[in-house]
């Protein structure tokens, strides 16, 4: 006998982390300073393992992935790209503002690595 949260198909359970992750998302947008801190850290955490291998720490994550955020709309822009359309990805969805704070935070890091030089 199964119990009650086991009897749902698998189409139902993907559904259900769907409207969660949205609901999460929708949440976050609207507390704009938690998006910001939690994307951020993400994007600059992705651009450090791209780059370097590693994370530069939570702090340094943050900073480098809200930078790399306008950095990288900037240079999607230039590019006369509409957000992140060029990648497939939907401008303003989390993905979207995720993918263009990578970019620009690899960006910012590579540039540092070769004024460092």
């Amino acid at each position: 006998m199964r119990g009650r949260g086991h009897d749902s198909n698998p189409l139902q359970r993907t559904l259900i982390v769907r409207k969660t992750f949205i609901f999460i998302t929708i949440f976050l947008k609207n507390n704009t300073m938690l998006y910001a801190l939690i994307v951020g850290g993400l994007a600059g955490w992705l651009a450090g393992l791209v780059v370097k291998g590693k994370g530069s720490g939570i702090f340094m994550n943050i900073i480098l992935g809200i930078i790399g955020a306008f950095v990288g709309a900037f240079l999607l822009r230039s590019l006369n790209a509409s957000g992140t359309a060029v990648l497939g990805l939907q401008a303003g969805s989390f993905w979207g503002d995720l993918a263009s704070g990578t970019i620009g935070a690899i960006v910012i890091l590579l540039l540092a690595r070769v004024l460092a030089r």
